[in-house]
């Protein structure tokens, strides 16, 4: 009760009144289309934009390639055609051999006077030998600078090659230019004489590269994010991922070669491949950009800008319609306000009714609002739905008092409890009676239920735990209790689950009654048949051995009629032997006077040898068994007699009730805890033994007679009319005996399948005075 305040008060906290709820209904009705509409309008002017700016940066990128690459081709070319100069071969090598400064001079006055003015764009020319030695140039302050370590020598003694200067490196007055190396060679050996350099301002390509250098594309770029341009990058980046050329007015960073690993220059260098797309720049910042791989060249040129700035224009145009939706929005809110307060003045009438007859009063009837609508429908409702409540208690109140005076004077105690907790919430005075009246209090209540020995019951045993866990009507008839007055009686326990309908355990119905005196007469009968069976025995016994010497000839030849006669009496003598056998382990069970004496065994063990001992009966009906033992299987501590009683009554109706050519299968496993064995879940570790076969089954109408004394069903008497009717009676007092359990399913014509399980813990040593026969 307590929970269910707290529950609710917890829930007042965010209750929210129905004109409230309508108000903002109305608010979201008229807003919501408004702002999924300016939503979708927003994005797809961003997606339009965005297709647009990216169709804008690839034409850039591919103008900006093109010039690119027509003045890489340029001076390429250019250099390419002095080293094929014939007087610049011939004095090269002339200086080379004679170390000449006759030679030297005409070759730097010849670079200076025929070539340096062919091209605007050169800043000087120089020839290294093949150490690397500048030997001649424009100027002469380049002469004697050793080159061999420079990129540009290294590569160009093979051929044609066109690189930018490492940081800082200074050549005709340019800080760190670009070079285009060419190999110069004899014109009839072939001999590799050194390289000719041609130096190149970067100045011309930087212009190129930057917004100064107006094309179509650059326009139509700043014309689409409304001339903010101010992030947009143009630079070229080497196979060592440093950047290379940059434009003058747009510095990408304080160096040229700053490094550079973005996707598109890993997807240019590593794969050739181009990109265009959105990605992560160097500094971290989102950008939109396209890349052009420099065939040929090594290189890749980047153009990207910011995305924020690209899209300015959109987020513009986002904030003034967010300020339309605002005033909107106002507006909106208000005329709802309006709107709901007309709805829900009857409602709140009808609140005030329903509070009045919560509170008791169903004789209250409501004021119904002549609204004319559902509204004024509701109200007709709800004092139709009090006068029928009114009616209903009166009737509950009369059957409540009809069911509490049958509980109260049932001669049975009965007792409900709530699932899963266990809580008690209903006792009869009958069950107070044999529980004690304070057991409903007590919280050591279910320890009051004993063995017969008078040890106490263990809790995961009793019926009320067992449907906890389980799920499954429990039954049993071994506890005891001590009255007040000091007498013990014996109590019969049935626990039956109560479902709600969707299938779930809500409660458990416990019903108690006092089994003392059946006991006692079941003890009487036992006695008597224990006392019985043992005179039968002496007298059985004498005829079995007469029988068997007068068959074996020690009285004298006997007639083939006679020795008929004799094994007729004595397969009789035997089947009465087996009977009062077994009506002796039933006495001895029932009487507590057998013993249990468990030793390691496996349990594979007695299995295989009940088999052996079938064989025959097998074998001549033509059954065949399946065989099924799991690998982890451990030693238990069992009493090899009682296991064999087992496994000798299941198998042995197994295959004494299975037609001939019929199927046997057997299986023996161990079961975790918590695992469910034909829907029956499993509160400890146990041995499960199943026996199915494809028999006669047995009747439904009497399968709840199975485990009953002197039970044999009626489509199989007449085919085994030998039976005890005691076996499975046995078999099921002593797996309960060792805290076990058994049932079956079967079905008529069909076959039967027995399921046991055991505590793999094993079995507790039993001290008594008789033996359970075999």
């Amino acid at each position: 009760m307590q929970n269910e305040e707290k529950e609710k008060t917890s829930r007042s906290y965010f209750r929210v009144k129905i004109g409230t709820k309508l108000a903002f209904f109305l608010f979201f009705a008229g807003l919501l289309p408004m702002a999924v509409f300016g939503v979708l309008y927003i994005r797809n002017e961003q997606e339009i934009m965005k297709k647009e700016l990216f169709n804008t940066l690839v034409l850039l990128a591919e103008s900006k390639e093109v010039r690119v690459l027509e003045y890489f081709n340029n001076i390429t070319s250019r250099t390419v055609d002095f080293s094929s100069d014939g007087y610049i071969r011939d004095e090269t090598k002339r200086l080379i051999a004679t170390g000449s400064a006759a030679s030297q001079e005409a070759l730097s006055r010849h670079l200076s006077v025929n070539k340096k003015p062919l091209d605007e764009k050169l800043a000087g020319i120089s020839i290294l030998n093949k150490d690397g030695i500048i030997i001649a140039s424009t100027d002469e302050k380049e002469i004697g600078k050793n080159e061999s370590n420079d990129v540009y020598f290294r590569e160009g003694q093979a051929a044609a090659v066109l690189v930018r200067t490492a940081l800082g490196d200074v050549h005709f007055g340019i800080i760190s230019p670009f070079v285009v190396a060419v190999p110069i060679t004899d014109k009839d050996t072939h001999e590799f004489l050194g390289i000719i350099v041609n130096v190149f301002d970067p100045h011309k390509l930087e212009i190129i590269l930057s917004a100064n250098f107006i094309t179509r594309e650059n326009a139509d770029l700043e014309s689409l994010v409304g001339g903010n341009t101010k992030t947009l990058h143009v630079y070229i980046v080497d196979r060592e991922r440093s950047v290379i050329l940059h434009p003058v007015r747009k510095e990408i960073d304080p160096a040229h070669d700053v490094s550079v690993n973005t996707l598109p220059v890993r997807e240019c260098l590593e794969n050739g491949k181009e990109v265009l797309g959105e990605y992560v720049d160097h500094s971290g910042a989102t950008v939109l950009g396209a890349s052009m791989c420099l065939v040929g060249r090594g290189m890749v040129l980047v153009v990207d800008i910011d995305k924020h700035e690209a899209f300015l224009p959109v987020q513009e145009a986002q904030t003034r319609f967010y300020g339309t939706v605002a005033v909107l929005a106002a507006l909106i809110g208000i005329l709802s306000f309006f709107i709901s307060r007309i709805f829900t003045k009857p409602i709140k009438a009808l609140r005030e009714s329903a509070e009045i007859a919560r509170a008791g009063n169903l004789r209250h009837r409501a004021t119904v609002a002549r609204t004319g609508d559902e509204i004024e429908d509701l109200g007709h409702a709800f004092n139709a739905m009090t006068a029928s409540l009114e009616e209903r208690q009166r009737w509950m109140e009369e059957e409540k008092k009809k069911l509490a005076v049958l509980l109260e004077n049932l001669p049975l105690g009965v007792l409900m409890m709530r699932a899963p907790r266990g809580e008690i919430i209903a006792l009869n005075g009958r069950a107070a009676a044999l529980l004690g009246n304070d057991f409903e209090n007590d919280p050591q209540r279910w320890e009051r239920i004993k063995k017969e020995s008078g040890e106490q019951y263990p809790f995961e045993e009793l019926p009320v735990n067992v449907v906890l866990q389980s799920g499954h009507a429990v039954t049993k008839n071994d506890l005891y209790i001590e009255e007040l007055s000091g007498r013990v009686i014996a109590l019969r326990m049935a626990a039956v689950p109560v479902r709600d309908d969707a299938g779930a355990l809500r409660f458990i119905a416990v019903v108690f009654d006092d089994v003392t005196k059946e006991k006692e007469i079941d003890r009487a009968k036992t006695e008597f048949v224990s006392l019985a069976s043992h005179q039968l025995r002496t007298p059985l016994s004498s005829i079995n051995w007469y029988s068997e010497m007068l068959l074996d000839g020690d009285a004298g030849k006997i007639t083939k009629e006679q020795k008929k006669y004799l094994e007729e009496i004595y397969r009789g003598n035997k089947r009465m032997v087996e009977l009062v056998d077994a009506l002796l382990n039933v006495s001895r069970f029932e009487m507590g006077t057998f013993m249990v004496e468990p030793v390691p065994m496996h349990v594979t063990t007695t299995v295989k040898a009940v088999l052996t001992d079938m064989k025959q009966t097998i074998k001549k009906k033509k059954i065949v068994v399946k065989e099924s033992y799991a690998k982890d299987i451990p030693q238990m501590m069992a009493d090899p007699k009682l296991m064999r009683i087992i496994f000798q009554n299941l198998i042995s109706n197994a295959v004494k009730y299975t037609p001939e050519k019929g199927n046997i299968a057997l299986t023996v496993e161990a079961v975790k805890k918590g695992q469910a064995v034909n829907g029956r879940k499993m509160i400890r570790e146990t041995l499960l033994i199943m026996v199915a076969d494809t028999g006669y089954g047995i009747p439904k109408e009497q399968q709840d007679k199975v485990f009953t004394k002197m039970f044999r069903a009626d489509n199989v008497r007449e085919r085994d009319p030998e039976g005890t009717g005691l076996g499975l009676y046995l078999v099921k007092s002593i797996v309960e005996h060792v805290h076990g359990s058994i049932w079956f399913e079967s079905e008529e014509g069909k076959g039967s399948t027995f399921y046991v399980v055991l505590p793999l813990e094993g079995m507790q040593k039993k001290v008594g005075t008789r033996q359970l026969a075999p």
